[in-house]
């Protein structure tokens, strides 16, 4: 078999095969007895079935087979010997096996299959364009920050405590509230009254509402528009989220007002913890710090990571989106094929049809090839070891998310075993790992970004 290289453009190139009958004759022969021994029809016994006969029905089913599997083999040991480097393969398109006669082995065969290649991104030239194009956040920690976050966590860490009956609401308590609801001839709606609500002040967007709650105490009792108060128009969504009702009959959901009646059943307010050494020490139990001026030191380093590692992110996404939308442009019919052959497996019933989800294919795309363009030429790899701290630490984070202690540990056995029964989720986190390096390598060694000083709120919240 002879292979031709053909280079098409900076995204594909091309493999021409070409099969002649000295290369095929003798597998096709091999693989048509190999048939034969399995088959049984009718009159013959297992094994015994004339080759005419065999021939006859499956020649060319039998052929066609013969010429991909060489295709197969001769086109993966081309693209091994010569290095090449190879993001989705092509198929033969099933019309290419139209002219396969099996009456004919003096014929030869070429075929064609192209194929979608890693991008050369030449970080060099990247470097240079993209000077200042990203943004750097940064952030310098004041003492008014430092303050406002160091009241923030000890809020945080204080306890819940039941007002007594002379003690008005305030804007951030929780507010346990009963809810009458009545028709407009003032008769009680038992279906969408309530005794078991409960209302947080700051989060009612209008004043005028909120201000019927604020300044009230227990047992007190007024009026308040839950729609207006929470800015919805949907009942559904304040029978559900507000009132706790998971109502589903359309004809009681609108019986509710917009109106409700309330009284005030409990008020809870947390109130902040002291600075203590026991408080402290809960804070940075490693770093056995004992004083108000080692907490606030500590305190300060931690904002000042948490500062950092949110700029990096920020970066990280700028990055992520100029790679994704790059000019990069692939062979569109292979990923086409390549996808549809995925759906067809059914492994994934979920898929949607191709035209929907062509853009984010195409985005992926761009991403991945220029990830794996910069690991291949910096020679960095993803060992084994990251792949398991990655895994233990998802596999952590899912489990606590589930109402597992925050001590839980993670076994390395653990890990090996969940990522050897699920194959495509190691792939996934696989590739989130080499995007991080790749990413962490763009930042710390190649990119310039602008530098943009903003508060920490600005840079927390954006």
């Amino acid at each position: 078999m002879s292979v031709s290289y053909i280079d098409i453009d900076n995204a594909s190139f091309e493999l021409q095969l070409t099969l002649t009958p000295e290369e095929y004759a003798k597998k096709f022969k091999k693989n048509v007895n190999n048939f034969a021994q399995g088959v049984a029809m009718k009159g013959f016994r297992k094994g015994f079935t004339p080759v005419g006969m065999i021939m006859k029905l499956q020649g060319n089913q039998l052929l066609t087979q013969t010429l991909m599997e060489l295709i197969d083999e001769q086109s993966e040991n081309y693209i091994k010997e010569n290095d090449l480097l190879v993001y989705i393969s092509g198929n033969v398109s099933k019309n290419a096996f139209d002219e396969v006669d099996y009456t004919q082995l003096d014929k030869t065969y070429i075929f064609s299959i192209t194929y979608i290649k890693y991008i050369s991104f030449d970080l060099a030239e990247f470097a240079e364009t993209a000077k200042h194009t990203f943004k750097k956040y940064v952030a310098q920690i004041t003492d008014e920050d430092l303050n406002k976050e160091i009241t923030g966590y000890l809020f945080r860490v204080g306890e819940v405590a039941e007002m007594d009956n002379d003690v008005p609401i305030e804007e951030n308590d929780m507010v346990n509230v009963a809810f009458t609801a009545y028709d407009k001839d003032n008769n009680k709606i038992e279906e969408v009254s309530t005794d078991t609500a409960y209302l947080l002040p700051k989060l009612l967007v209008d004043e005028s509402e909120k201000n019927k709650l604020i300044g009230k105490k227990l047992q007190e009792s007024g009026t308040i528009n839950l729609l207006k108060a929470f800015d919805k128009t949907d009942k559904k969504v304040v029978a559900l989220q507000v009132l706790g009702l998971n109502l589903t009959d359309e004809e009681t959901i609108q019986k509710m007002p917009d109106e409700y009646q309330f009284t005030i059943t409990g008020i809870r307010r947390r109130v902040p913890a002291q600075l203590t050494e026991e408080v402290i020490f809960a804070a940075f139990p490693k770093a056995g710090a004992e004083t108000e001026e080692e907490f606030k030191a500590l305190f300060k380093g931690y904002l000042e990571n948490q500062a950092y590692q949110h700029s990096k992110q920020l970066l990280k996404y700028q990055l992520i989106t100029w790679m994704q939308h790059s000019n990069y442009n692939f062979p569109e019919e292979i990923l086409e094929n390549n996808y549809n052959r995925v759906k067809a497996t059914g492994k994934s019933k979920d898929m949607l049809p191709w035209e929907e989800v062509r853009e984010s294919e195409m985005k992926n795309l761009r991403l991945h090839s220029i990830v794996q363009s910069i690991l291949r030429s910096q020679d960095i790899k993803v060992t084994e070891e990251e792949l398991l701290v990655h895994t233990a630490a998802d596999l952590k984070y899912r489990l606590v998310q589930a109402g597992y202690p925050e001590s839980l540990e993670i076994e390395e056995e653990m890990a090996i075993n969940y990522l050897n029964s699920d194959k495509e989720y190691g792939s996934t986190m696989l590739r989130h790992i080499a995007t991080e390096k790749a990413l962490d390598y763009l930042i710390d060694e190649v990119l310039e970004p602008e530098i943009v000083e903003v508060s920490l709120d600005e840079l927390m919240n954006k």
